[in-house]
């Protein structure tokens, strides 16, 4: 009768402390504290709490697609998600290399001003690693970065800057 008890307090504790982890993943999906923090770092640090709260609730795994050297690499599963993550931690930068793409983009530049836009808007946008300008006179903008939204940064560009048109995008060789 006490063993019956005790795995009856033992169950209860459990979904106690379940439930205690899933309110504070709520409350961090929702709003992550991070005084002095990029705010890259809250983003992806929100999407973390986001998809730990959508695997206790609905059973959800993050799926995860990159492109490394010509191929899509997939996780479908937190341990794959885990092993990856440690993999790039473990190869640190030469992990990256093998990720980043080139983007040359020609954007209609009319003054130092508009130069000044076009790079700082190109060195803000996600995963970029390196922005420049290329051409004879400087008309074409060179992002590399790894997960890079071309389009999405063609179209920022073309908001606030000018015209603008994807040239060429391939993926960086590690050398």
């Amino acid at each position: 009768m006490q063993v019956m008890q005790r795995k009856k307090g033992v169950n209860h504790s459990k979904a106690s402390a379940k439930g205690k982890v899933l309110n504070q993943c709520k409350k961090l999906s929702i709003e992550a504290d991070g005084k002095g923090s990029a705010k890259k770092d809250l983003n992806s640090q929100r999407n973390l709490f986001r998809d730990i709260l959508d695997f206790f609730e609905y059973g959800y795994s993050p799926d995860i697609s990159m492109k490394i050297g010509g191929d899509s690499l997939q996780t479908s599963s937190w341990s794959e998600m885990i092993q990856l993550n440690f993999i790039k931690h473990f190869l640190g930068g030469g992990f990256v290399k093998h990720m980043q793409q080139k983007i040359v983009m020609r954007v209609h530049m009319s003054c130092q001003k508009c130069r000044s836009k076009a790079l700082m808007l190109g060195a803000a946008a996600n995963g970029v690693n390196f922005v420049g300008l290329e051409g004879e006179s400087k008309e074409k903008l060179v992002v590399i970065g790894d997960g890079v939204d071309a389009v999405k940064l063609t179209n920022l560009l073309r908001k606030k800057v000018g015209q603008t048109d994807i040239i060429s995008l391939a993926e960086v060789r590690a050398s």
